[in-house]
């Protein structure tokens, strides 16, 4: 989903109506020079905590999806991930490495710029560095992908995460969204990507 519907009361009125408790959004980043190497320049990092703060106001929890190792990306935007989504208390953020898939633009370009560093398709999962990113090494990026996942999903940050969870959120979705925590913690030891469930 978008973070645009955040602006759209109507939308969230009667997704909350409709029984919608929880939203994945694609946030992809908070870097403003990153957005835009993504062609996501309509979306504002400086309005994402408003945004979300209004789609919780109508008992919408929310999943983030993020991507690391754009090209406006550096060593700072593990701290800036990790930051942006313990200070917005996001329920269950996924957060995947730039993976230019074969047969888009952003492949053709990085064959081009011969930035690929494999041709091996069972590499191309999310969870592994198959470019060369312009401002970090791609070492880093693996190395700091894991910690960044790692800190996240401390049991007492998943709770702290939790802890701003619309107060009108049933039972189940509590438990579901705790029990979502604890499996991706479990993936994450054994550096398995989080994915959808």
């Amino acid at each position: 989903c978008s973070i645009h519907i955040a602006d759209r009361p109507d939308m969230l009125e009667l997704a909350a109506k409709s029984g919608c408790r929880l939203l994945s959004i694609g946030i992809e980043t908070t870097n403003r020079k990153s957005l835009l190497t993504v062609a996501k320049d309509f979306n504002h990092p400086e309005k994402y905590t408003e945004q979300l703060n209004r789609i919780r106001k109508h008992g919408i929890d929310i999943s983030t999806e993020m991507m690391i190792g754009l090209d406006g990306d550096d060593e700072s935007t593990f701290q800036d991930i990790y930051d942006f989504v313990m200070d917005n208390r996001i329920a269950l953020p996924r957060v995947h490495i730039l993976t230019p898939v074969p047969g888009t633009q952003l492949y053709r370009e990085m064959e081009a710029e011969d930035r690929l560093l494999t041709d091996n398709l069972g590499k191309y999962s999310g969870s592994n560095v198959i470019h060369r990113p312009k401002n970090i090494a791609p070492e880093v990026l693996q190395d700091n992908y894991w910690k960044l996942y790692e800190q996240l999903y401390k049991p007492g940050r998943i709770f702290k995460r939790l802890s701003a969870s619309p107060k009108n959120q049933n039972a189940f979705l509590k438990a579901f969204l705790t029990g979502a925590n604890l499996h991706y913690r479990s993936h994450i030891k054994r550096r398995i990507t989080p994915g959808i469930i």
